[in-house]
């Protein structure tokens, strides 16, 4: 019933729903027993909430339990360079970790 309560909050796509019960959203969200809403304002219940769940999901890449961040930045690499690739025109991958000078300051963009 969660799935289908925030299927119509959000206007999910059938792929979108069922990537979302594929990858246990409704584990992910925090459902820990609080009293935030009863004793937060809302935006401050809400904000609460969210800090209890797993931001990051990157099980569409595939690495496995034991991964390196090296690992993790080139997978992200290269499943952004080939979604880019899809787009077609317009749409370029400049690169990762290189070198900019922006006002006079320098930096390394990663």
């Amino acid at each position: 019933m969660w799935y289908v309560q925030q299927t119509i909050q959000h206007g999910w796509s059938r792929n979108i729903l069922v990537h979302q019960i594929e990858s246990k959203l409704y584990h992910r969200q925090g459902k820990a027993t609080t009293n935030f809403n009863r004793t937060l304002p809302q935006a401050q219940s809400e904000l609460a909430q969210q800090l209890l769940k797993d931001p990051y999901t990157f099980d569409f890449l595939n690495l496995g339990e034991d991964f390196l961040e090296r690992d993790l930045e080139r997978a992200l690499i290269k499943h952004m360079r080939d979604f880019l690739i899809e787009l077609g025109v317009g749409f370029a991958f400049v690169g990762s970790q290189y070198y900019l000078e922006v006002g006079g300051e320098d930096f390394l963009s990663s």
